[in-house]
């Protein structure tokens, strides 16, 4: 099964659906899934039809009934049956059941094949047919099919996620990882799961689980200094940084705090506040950053933070 077609591919693909084939039958065709035929012609620009309900044919008199159950006593399915007369399968079971016709084996109401039946679609099998196209083919599921080939003691072929992590697949898959890109957008252009992507990746050694990594390791780090709310700079201090200082977080926080704590070598306590001079919180350099005692507005009066005294004057910087 394909599950990664090749831009020589996608552009046959794409050729054969401006032509008129539609995406199952395309699917059928290079024995994958729709998804990978829609992810194909996506690749190559295509704007992808709408189906269009089909009328249905079927006004249910005498003469259409008889025809239907004699379609079916010459080979007809079901299915077939339903598609000709545009409507559901159900419609063309109920007729056949209240014609007194018994349905033959191999449709949705007898899933279970005889021995003949069953060496027929295991010789199709093994003949290249894949399940999908047995499934239609004997108006069936692929769920039953594989049950009779099961019973012929057939191997079924290998998935197609298997067959696509060729070595070559993987080393382009971890060198796209490597640059940057999501395992969404790869398992997108593979057409398979992100967590199929990272299953493989992992097993490859590449480090996937963006939750558990952090700092520079982390794919979206942008060097650990942000701008907050009201042009306050916020920077990332870490365990370390922390424990030099004595200060009570290991994330984020204010800049100007941060140097200023730096500056006199202890935390800030909560009655303190930073003062930027020049009026521009972005500048945090310590020369332009002024340690002062609560909140730095109108209504506050300074005190003395060594021995408590009111008796203190300003002084130019």
């Amino acid at each position: 099964m394909h599950r990664f077609f090749s831009p020589g591919q996608d552009a046959l693909v794409a050729k054969l659906y401006d032509r008129g084939m539609s995406a199952n039958q395309l699917a059928d065709r290079f024995d994958t899934s729709q998804p990978v035929v829609l992810n194909s012609l996506k690749r190559s620009g295509v704007e992808r039809r709408r189906s269009v309900a089909q009328p249905s044919l079927w006004s249910g008199t005498a003469a259409e009934e008889e025809q239907a159950v004699e379609l079916y006593r010459s080979g007809a399915t079901v299915r077939e049956l339903a598609k000709r007369y545009g409507c559901r399968t159900q419609v063309m079971s109920e007729l056949l059941a209240r014609k007194g016709v018994q349905l033959k084996p191999g449709g949705r109401r007898h899933p279970r094949f005889n021995e003949h039946e069953s060496a027929q679609i295991a010789d199709d099998y093994r003949a290249g047919e894949s399940l999908n196209g047995l499934a239609a083919k004997y108006d069936t599921n692929t769920m039953t099919i594989k049950s009779a080939l099961r019973r012929q003691g057939v191997t079924l072929r290998r998935s197609g996620k298997a067959e696509l992590w060729t070595p070559q697949t993987l080393a382009w898959a971890l060198d796209e990882f490597s640059r940057g890109r999501s395992q969404v957008s790869i398992g997108h252009e593979l057409g398979v799961s992100a967590s199929n992507v990272s299953q493989r990746l992992r097993a490859a050694g590449a480090k996937t689980d963006n939750g558990r990594l952090s700092g520079p390791e982390h794919p979206g780090w942008k060097g650990g200094r942000v701008v907050g709310e009201g042009g306050y700079v916020q920077i990332r201090v870490t365990p370390d940084m922390a424990a030099d200082l004595g200060l009570a977080i290991a994330s984020y926080m204010p800049e100007h705090r941060y140097v200023m704590a730096k500056h006199i070598g202890r935390a800030l306590r909560e009655d303190e506040s930073v003062h930027h001079v020049d009026g521009d919180r972005g500048n945090n350099d310590i020369s332009n950053l002024q340690l002062r005692t609560r909140f730095h507005g109108k209504g506050h009066v300074r005190r003395c933070a060594d021995c408590g005294s009111h008796n203190i004057e300003d002084v130019p910087l």
